[in-house]
């Protein structure tokens, strides 16, 4: 027996188990102050901030009868938004220096109930020192007989005058003073004999002699004046324009649904041989039956794909960058109209041809001289405007920035003139 109670005596085993539970609830306690301390860091951290904002409010108020107690509950609020049961404690004590803003808000906690202590009470203050400068303004005010025709200009030069002051000038000079002239800009002031204490003796006249240029001599013009390249390239068909050809008439435009994903297929008459996959479209005249909404194409340009290589003529629609097809509109009705044109680029800027013109890639280039028809903007640059030529070729050049299918259209005539600056001077 004695045996048995040696060797019970000496079994450790289980005795970490044993030494866990008594170290368990101190623990949890440990954690939980943990916890519930950095929310109350946080807290204190946050009400700062929000004294702080409160206290800058208050500083900053000029009106003699604002609530400052409700500007700085107003601000607290709105920037404390710390989880609390009981009201914000608040405390503003002010003078003519400076705001002084405390308070205090009580905090639940979540484990500190343990311990019996349901709350931790955090408190912070701002201060704010009220700044300011000494004023002086002067107010020239047009008293001239314009200001008689009609009467209410100089009444409303009285008003405007009397408000400015009254906001300049304080009714308490101290510590800053605020002072404001009033000086009448008439045909003629009347000074009397202040202006020959102020002024002195009036100056006589000085003799000008020697005058001359600065360097001395006139310099001979040695060349005329002109533009850039001296003369203007002659304009040759097409003249400006967006891509050459006539336009494609539309017989159809309908909904693809298989295979996946869904198009909208276009289909045109004649033989559009020169159209190709990668090629931009300018779309318009499209109608649309009930149904569905394929008007939505007018006006926009898209990238042709999938182009048919025989009669029936059809293409399907992608975005310009030619990254996805064009989502078909709700509706199974088909189009069954319209006109397509090609574009030079993705957004159907203008081109222009002139024979060898010599300009290059940014050049600045003014056009005139174009007889134009139809709707739309002038092609034509005023005197002071130019084009940045762009994609450059012997004979032609794109217009950057325009978009061909809201010009006007080239019918003959015209020059292309570049220029040092982009006014043209």
């Amino acid at each position: 027996m004695f045996g048995s109670i040696r060797k019970f005596a000496k079994d450790r085993r289980g005795a970490f188990a044993m030494q866990f539970a008594l170290m368990a609830v101190p623990l949890c306690v440990c954690t939980g102050l943990a916890i519930d301390g950095g929310r109350a860091f946080l807290a204190r951290f946050e009400l700062a901030a929000a004294l702080d904002a409160a206290a800058l409010a208050v500083g900053s108020t000029t009106d003699q009868n604002a609530d400052l107690n409700a500007i700085a509950e107003k601000f607290v609020a709105m920037n404390f938004k710390t989880q609390h049961d009981e009201p914000i404690q608040l405390n503003l004590d002010t003078d003519d220096e400076r705001a002084i803003l405390s308070g205090s808000v009580k905090i639940n906690t979540f484990f500190m109930p343990l311990v019996g202590q349901p709350y931790v009470t955090v408190s912070a203050e701002s201060e704010v020192r009220r700044g300011g400068n000494n004023v002086e303004v002067a107010l020239a005010l047009d008293i001239t007989q314009s200001m008689n025709s009609p009467s209410s200009k100089i009444a409303a030069l009285r008003v405007a005058a009397t408000d400015l002051i009254e906001e300049v000038v304080g009714t308490s000079q101290s510590p800053y003073f605020s002072r404001a002239a009033i000086v009448p800009w008439g045909t003629n002031v009347h000074l009397g004999t202040y202006a020959n204490a102020v002024r002195g003796p009036v100056t006589g006249s000085t003799a000008i002699t020697g005058a001359a240029w600065r360097d001395g001599t006139a310099k001979s013009l040695l060349s005329g004046t002109g533009w850039r390249t001296n003369s203007g390239k002659a304009l040759s068909s097409p003249g400006v324009t967006w891509k050459s050809g006539s336009a494609f008439t539309i017989t159809k435009v309908t909904k693809i649904t298989s295979p996946t994903p869904a198009k909208i297929q276009v289909t045109v008459s004649g033989s559009p041989t020169t159209l190709a996959n990668g090629d931009f479209i300018y779309l318009s005249g499209i109608t649309s039956p009930s149904g569905n909404s394929y008007t939505s194409l007018n006006g926009n340009i898209y990238m042709v794909a999938d182009k048919s290589t025989s009669s029936p003529w059809t293409f399907n629609l992608k975005n310009t960058a030619g990254t996805a097809y064009i989502t078909p509109p709700s509706g199974s009705t088909n189009a069954t109209a319209g006109t397509t044109q090609e574009c030079f680029t993705a957004t159907c800027e203008l081109q222009a041809t002139a024979t060898s013109h010599g300009f290059a890639n940014g050049d600045l280039i003014n056009i005139m001289g174009m007889s134009v028809t139809g709707a739309g903007t002038d092609p034509n640059n005023t005197s002071t405007t130019t084009y940045v030529a762009g994609s450059v070729t012997t004979n032609t050049f794109i217009l950057t920035g325009t978009n061909g299918p809201t010009y006007k259209t080239w019918s003959s005539g015209g020059t292309a003139s570049e220029c040092y600056t982009a006014s043209c001077q």
